[in-house]
């Protein structure tokens, strides 16, 4: 597995926790899958 890959999984993960609130106090994008 790539580094990109387990970024990938990590922010997958982010996501199933926190949310989008997460997301945009960081300002990222909006995950192009949901």
């Amino acid at each position: 597995m790539t580094k990109l890959n387990l970024a990938q999984l990590c922010w997958r993960v982010v996501d199933d926790c926190c949310g989008e609130n997460l997301r945009k106090s960081y300002g990222y994008p909006e995950a192009n899958e949901s």
